[in-house]
């Protein structure tokens, strides 16, 4: 996930988060698409807590470890009143990075993710899907995946994801309508395997942008989520 010097391998490998939101936005639009089609009432910010709570405990443990941390190691009460205050700064303005990137993380569980629901569940299915391609689109020509921490990239950012979700989820779903031949599913295997392959090995060797691996790994998933490969 992490790339330690500038020639390392895998540089890029927090586009990995990205392949998370992709997965996260794929399977919880097919739950809200599934409670849809049997009348079940689910409520978005239900839904979020019973999601997450179980990671709570830990995700408190780690920004206390942290905030020990700060204080034991740099230097005491100025320092830690400085973490404190960089914690509350990316609570604000959801900003990830080296040292606060847990906070985005709580953002995006508690105020994206809800709001992603809601939208899903209200929203009629091709007009959630038009929305799914304008918030990627628009986010890909604002900023993209390249790392930058500006208000409001990580918000954009993790909705872009869990769009990408979306889009998977529909584009998959058609294509496992399709009664593909031998040789067709053959096809599929290779479309999914050569682009999660080639996205491994471009992270790997430091060759193509951030956007390209996304595009890759979207690819693969949505062959992977047609159910047409071998």
């Amino acid at each position: 996930h992490l790339g330690i010097e500038s020639d390392s391998p895998f540089l890029n490998s927090w586009v990995y988060v990205e392949f998370f939101f992709i997965i996260s936005g794929y399977f919880t639009y097919a739950h809200f698409i599934r409670c849809k089609e049997k009348k079940i009432n689910v409520h978005p910010v239900a839904y979020t807590i019973k999601k997450f709570s179980f990671y709570m405990p830990y995700i408190f443990v780690t920004v206390f470890v942290k905030c020990l941390m700060s204080y034991l190691c740099e230097g005491g009460g100025n320092r830690l009143t400085r973490f404190f205050t960089a914690v509350l700064e990316s609570l604000l303005v959801t900003r990830g990075d080296g040292n606060n990137g847990v906070i985005w993380y709580l953002q995006a569980m508690f105020v994206i993710f809800p709001l992603f629901c809601l939208a899903i569940k209200e929203i009629r299915r091709d007009v959630c899907f038009i929305f799914a391609w304008l918030i990627v689109i628009l986010y890909g020509n604002y900023s993209g995946w390249k790392g930058y921490y500006l208000f409001p990239v990580h918000l954009l950012r993790a909705l872009a994801g869990l769009s990408l979700g979306v889009i998977v989820f529909v584009i998959s779903s058609e294509l496992g309508k399709l009664r593909l031949t031998t040789c067709g599913k053959y096809i599929m295997t290779l479309i999914e395997e050569g682009a999660l392959v080639l996205a491994f090995l471009m992270n790997g060797f430091n060759r193509g942008t951030p956007e390209i691996l996304v595009f890759l790994y979207t690819i693969g998933l949505i062959a992977t989520f047609s159910n047409q490969t071998y």
